[in-house]
C-alpha cells in the first residue's frame, strides 16, 4: 500500500489547523501592536504569555504535520508550511533603545549599526533573502521605522528619524519581548 487510506484528509486537516493557528497569532500581534501604541504596557505584558502559549501549540501542531507525512511515507521536509517570521512590533522596543542610545536622532543607517546585535539574536531572518539583497532583519528596521512614525513613536525630519515622548516611554517600559 502506498498511501494510507484517508491520509490525505488528515494531512489537510493538520495543514489547516496549523494555517488557523497562524492566523491567530497574526491576530494576537496585530492586537498588541494596537495595545502598544495606545500605550497599554500592562495590558501587553498580560497578553504575552496567551501569546507565548499558542505560539507553543503552534509548535507542536507543525510537529505533528510533519510527524504524520513521515508516517505516510512522505519527507520530513513539511511541503506548503511556511517559515516562521517576527512580527514587525518586536523590532520597536530594540530600534526605539537603540535611538535613544544614539542621542534620540539619527539616521537610518546609524539606527541600523546600533541596533544591529540587539535584532540580529531576534531570529534565523540573519541570511539575506535572496542573492545580494540586505538580510532580512535591515528590511524589517526599515518596516519598522516606519510603522512607528505613524503610530507617533518617532518622526521623521528629512533624512533623520527623532524619538517623540511616547517612543521613550516604550523603549524605557519593562515591556521587552511581546507575545
Amino acid at each position: 500500500m502506498k498511501r494510507i487510506p484517508g491520509g490525505r484528509e488528515v494531512e489537510r486537516s493538520l495543514k489547516g489547523t496549523l494555517n488557523e493557528v497562524r492566523s491567530a497569532i497574526k491576530q494576537i500581534n496585530e492586537y498588541a501592536g494596537k495595545m502598544l501604541a495606545r500605550g497599554d504596557y500592562g495590558g501587553v505584558e498580560e497578553l504575552i504569555p496567551k501569546a507565548r502559549g499558542v505560539e507553543a501549540f503552534e509548535s507542536e501542531v507543525e510537529a505533528l504535520y510533519k510527524r504524520w507525512r513521515k508516517i505516510q511515507g512522505g519527507s520530513d521536509e513539511a511541503d506548503g508550511i511556511k517559515e516562521k517570521s517576527i512580527p514587525l512590533w518586536k523590532y520597536y522596543v530594540p530600534t526605539l533603545r537603540s535611538l535613544m542610545e544614539l542621542g534620540g536622532s539619527a539616521r537610518r543607517e546609524a539606527i541600523e549599526n546600533q541596533v544591529e546585535p540587539l535584532v540580529r539574536e531576534l531570529s534565523v531572518e540573519n541570511d539575506s533573502n535572496s542573492e545580494g539583497a540586505p538580510p532580512k532583519w535591515r528590511t524589517m528596521v526599515k518596516r519598522a521605522l516606519r510603522a512607528m512614525e505613524k503610530e507617533g513613536f518617532i518622526q521623521r525630519d528629512k533624512k533623520e528619524w527623532r524619538i517623540t515622548s511616547s517612543g521613550r516611554k516604550a523603549a524605557e517600559s519593562k515591556w521587552k519581548e511581546g507575545p
